[in-house]
């Protein structure tokens, strides 16, 4: 039978090498833990956000009131003869986009029938005069015979006798025909038909050879010596917009796609509000539209400003006005809500009143701003 004692003995020592092994271990953690260096500390985070801020700007002067317009005839008629026949000339610039002077002849009807009409009545006219002078001498006659044989207050009315009525008719009759001679010469000078006014030809309609009648259009004409332009303008602005007839119309810059720029004025005001809006129309002057490089072009869509009245303030960004008259501003490293008088306000900018020029604006967000909470101000126009 074998012994089991050394099995045993071998047993033991194995358990008791682990056991010091594991006491070695938990001795070295132990010693390195205690040995760690400590972290390096780092200071608090700072609470107070960080904001950007800038100075107001002064404002004298004029106020500008950005709107968008576009171009229309200031004048436009549908060019008509006023007699008929055959077209005999036509104007070589009579063409669409062509700028003809005022009273060029742009088409001529042929004038042989108006001419002979002229002729007759010119006749008739003579004849009228002639009959005139021959009843002139019978009147004459006439009234040596009434003096000859009327008596006093006793005589009768001499008007018959002294041939009053055929004296009238005569006198009826040439005026009659001195007005159809005129009428016979006006409807021969309409032979020539000839632009109203400074054109730009927009439509054409009329050739050599063809017949026109009066209700026919040859030619569409727009005035080449200005334009409008119809900008729309939020109503509230009116105000600050001289507007004729009550005062000379305000100054306007207007300005192209193109890059062509010119200088208008405010003309009138539409008496209607837009249906998409409040916006009112007004009405500016485009001068010499078509002497720009390039040319201001009918139907384009410009860009206006108009100088509105003069007011002394101070300017800042529109964003930066909050709650709609307030401003943020950084006073001593603390937050300062103050209200202010609201002067005027565009898209971009608001001119106030109620801070100095000299303070602080906050011009960048704070999601929960309270006055006297501390900020760090950054002075962004300093950048």
């Amino acid at each position: 039978m074998t012994d089991p004692r050394p099995h045993r003995r071998a047993t033991l020592l194995a358990l008791g090498i682990a056991l010091v092994a594991l006491a070695l271990g938990a001795g070295a953690a132990v010693y390195f833990v205690r040995t760690k260096p400590a972290p390096p500390q780092r200071p608090p985070a700072s609470l107070a956000p960080s904001v950007e801020v800038i100075h107001p700007q002064p404002h004298h002067g004029p106020v500008t009131i950005a709107a968008m317009g576009t171009i229309t005839p200031a004048r436009q008629i549908a060019l008509r003869a006023q007699v008929g026949g055959a077209v005999v000339a036509v104007s070589p610039r009579l063409e669409p986009g062509l700028v003809v002077a005022a009273q060029e002849e742009l088409v001529r009807i042929d004038p042989r029938d108006y001419e002979a009409v002229l002729t007759q009545r010119e006749a008739e006219l003579a004849q009228a005069k002639a009959a005139l002078e021959m009843e002139a001498g019978r009147r004459q006659v006439a009234r040596k015979d009434w003096e000859r044989l009327a008596f006093g207050d006793n005589a009768s009315d001499p008007r018959l006798p002294l041939r009053e009525p055929q004296w009238m008719e005569a006198q009826a009759a040439v005026r009659k025909a001195e007005a159809n001679v005129a009428l016979a010469r006006l409807n021969l000078e309409r032979t020539r038909v000839r632009a109203p006014f400074a054109a730009v030809v927009q439509e054409k309609n009329v050739h050599m050879g063809s017949t026109v009648s009066t209700q026919e259009t040859l030619a569409v004409l727009t005035d080449a010596t200005r334009f409008w332009v119809e900008a729309s303008v939020p109503v509230e602005y009116l105000s600050w917009i001289a507007i004729p007839p009550a005062a000379p119309g305000a100054p306007v810059q207007i300005r192209a796609a193109s890059g062509s720029t010119a200088q208008g004025a405010v003309a009138g005001l539409i008496p209607a509000v837009e249906s998409g809006g409040r916006l009112a129309r007004v009405r500016i002057t485009l001068p010499r539209p078509l002497e720009a490089t390039p040319p201001f072009l009918l139907g384009d869509s410009v860009e206006v400003a108009i100088q509105g009245r003069s007011i002394d303030g101070l300017r800042i960004p529109r964003e930066s006005l909050r709650e709609g008259d307030q401003v943020w501003l950084a006073t001593n490293g603390t937050l300062e809500i103050r209200p202010v008088r609201v002067l005027f306000t565009d898209p971009q900018n608001a001119i106030v009143d109620g801070i100095a020029a000299d303070e602080f604006i906050v011009s960048s967000p704070l999601a929960a701003p309270v006055p006297g909470m501390a900020i760090t101000a950054i002075n962004a126009s300093a950048r």
